[in-house]
């Protein structure tokens, strides 16, 4: 090398949203700028975090000797358009990839690294990884226990300054003990639990605090509860907040799967702080057919501990919230119905959401081993610069169960979540079925129901690539949102009051948005 410093330009830049700071590309910045050799060597921009065209990153990026991006699912397919427009610029700089998206399997590896602008990539953590790569060292497969603190080591300092209104993520802990088959957090943090120091913790709380131009706050932990430390984490922001009179929202990437005995204290907490009229118990199961949660390796929280918690917050008024994954590997129509009947009268979830399911890299499902053993065959749907891989087939559906599987959600969604024919349910199974015996005789509820039939017939078709062609399908495959069907049943109520013989219910929307990853308050 040179003596002149090497540039260097890390992103983790979100295609949903466009102020979320770059927490990943911070914690590598604050590691490497703590290691003396590094320092000497190299010097690191401020991290890039916007979804921006090309072009408007063309002066920054002629400048830049080494291109770092952090990689998922959402912008696997942006970060590759960027880094070869990169390319083009400087032949001579370097593309390296990071995060989630890069696989550990060495075999897929080798098969995601065959793209001609990449020159490297770095599967795994990433903080020691990147490290050792800048300085030519061998991988030493280290884990980092000590709390990455790009906030007060002043990554983000720049970017605070313009003044900018920004969304915010760091961690008190990294890792999960679980090894659910669809989920990345246990296999990328290698299902440890590694307990960051409470004083690193505190100063970073209190940096944060301080700025005003940050809304939002999100704990990144997969198991946030799980240890008393965070009900004292807890009590530190709630002074804070007060210190500060701040009055930036708190989000939680995943609260503890198992319920913890602190999760109740902490809700309690959290609740205290939270007006009543946006108070929201998220929890997430899933589904409840057994033999899917033993496929997916997942165990629901237990009902002895749960129903109690689901009691309680009814009773200060907090209405709860289901999140569902839909066709998971060993469901069926018949199964996925119950789930949701399960959901309704025992445990009297208030709203359900569902999710169309992802196959993420370093995932059990995403696995040769596990695609044979499940008869899984998968294809990618493509959206305005996004990839998403999907099972359309394995050994407990195909298409025509997805569809019964899509219109039993459909009859949920738009019937029960939105509260039209709520109080007219006796049992959710029976009366689905019943509503879908009779569909014939609702003919404008029928072409509700089939142009949705339509969008599941080409997305889950039998070929390995399909695009969304509107924001509409897109928002219907990132969250099951069916706005457009339920203004149409808004706007035709006297229709739909006469083809289900039931007086027509306002519709609750308050639960709706147009962001399908909007954030909740907590999360189980």
């Amino acid at each position: 090398m040179s003596s002149e410093k090497r540039r260097v330009l890390l992103g983790s830049i979100s295609i949903i949203h466009s102020n979320w700071l770059p927490y990943a590309a911070g914690c590598l910045i604050s590691y490497c700028r703590s290691i003396e050799q590094i320092n000497d060597q190299f010097e690191f921009l401020d991290p890039i975090y916007k979804a921006l065209s090309h072009e408007d990153y063309h002066d920054l990026l002629s400048t830049v000797d080494v291109l770092g991006l952090t990689c998922y699912v959402w912008n696997q397919a942006y970060n590759d358009q960027l880094a070869a427009y990169y390319k083009k610029i400087r032949p001579d700089g370097i593309v390296v990839y990071g995060g989630p998206q890069v696989p550990e399997d060495q075999e897929e590896k080798d098969q995601y690294d065959q793209r001609d602008f990449l020159d490297h990539s770095i599967e795994g953590l990433g903080e020691i990884a990147f490290a050792e790569w800048l300085l030519d060292q061998p991988r030493s497969n280290n884990v980092l226990f000590e709390m990455p603190t790009p906030y007060t080591d002043g990554v983000f300092t720049n970017l605070f300054d313009t003044g900018e209104s920004f969304k915010v993520s760091f961690e008190t802990n990294r890792g999960c003990p679980y090894r659910c088959a669809f989920c990345d957090w246990g296999g990328q943090a290698k299902s440890k639990l590694t307990r960051f120091e409470p004083e690193k913790i505190y100063k970073t709380i209190d940096y944060i605090y301080q700025h005003d131009n940050v809304n939002e706050l999100e704990i990144l932990d997969a198991n946030f509860g799980i240890q008393q430390q965070d009900v004292d984490v807890i009590d530190y922001m709630i002074n804070r907040q007060d210190h500060y009179n701040n009055s930036l929202r708190i989000s939680y990437s995943g609260l503890a799967k198992n319920g913890s005995k602190h999760l109740p204290i902490i809700l309690n907490k959290i609740f205290s702080q939270i007006p009543i009229d946006q108070r929201n118990l998220k929890i997430s199961f899933q589904t409840h057919t057994p033999e899917v949660l033993k496929t997916i390796n997942r165990s629901n929280i237990d009902n002895n501990r749960l129903l109690p918690l689901i009691d309680e917050y009814k009773q200060q008024n907090v209405p709860t919230t289901s999140e569902m994954i839909i066709a998971l590997p060993g469901e069926t129509a018949d199964s996925w119905l119950r789930t949701l009947d399960y959901n309704y009268h025992k445990l009297g979830i208030d709203y359900v959401r569902t999710y169309v399911l992802h196959l993420v890299s370093n995932t059990d499902m995403s696995s040769k081993t596990y695609r044979e053993q499940h008869k899984i065959k998968s294809k990618v749907i493509t959206y305005d610069k996004q990839e998403f891989e999907i099972i359309y087939d394995c050994f407990s559906y195909d298409l025509q169960e997805l569809i019964k599987m899509f219109r039993y959600n459909w009859f949920y969604h738009n019937l029960i979540n939105t509260n039209i024919i709520k109080d007219q349910i006796v049992s959710v199974y029976d009366d689905c079925i019943r509503f879908f015996g009779s569909l014939d005789r609702m003919p404008f509820l029928k072409s509700l129901i089939d142009n949705q039939t339509d969008l599941v017939k080409r997305v889950f078709a039998d070929e390995p690539t399909t695009e969304l062609q509107t924001r509409r399908e897109y928002m219907w495959f990132a969250a099951s949102l069916r706005l457009d069907d339920v203004k149409q049943m808004i706007d035709n109520s006297s229709i739909v009051e006469q083809e289900l013989s039931v007086v027509f219910n306002r519709p609750n929307l308050l639960w709706q948005t147009d962001d399908p990853y909007a954030s909740v308050s907590t999360v189980l």
